[in-house]
């Protein structure tokens, strides 16, 4: 689904008119709030997982490097 939301930005940007020169300070806030709202949702959905990925990589170079887990 990410993907489609980027091909359709990247499609509806490649045919913004070419006298528009410039993004309006309100349209860079709309920008970045998106990603912000990206940001979060992908945390709140992938956060654990992400962490015991994490904490599974900790775990096997110390018992390498110190012989105990993290």
């Amino acid at each position: 689904m990410p993907t489609k939301v980027i091909n359709a930005v990247i499609h509806r940007l490649q045919n913004v008119p070419r006298t528009q020169r410039g993004a309006s300070a309100v349209e860079y806030a709309l920008l970045v709030s998106g990603i912000a709202a990206v940001a979060v949702a992908a945390m709140f959905l992938f956060g654990d997982q992400v962490l015991g990925v994490f904490d599974r990589s900790c775990d096997g170079i110390n018992r390498v490097v110190n012989g105990t887990d993290c």
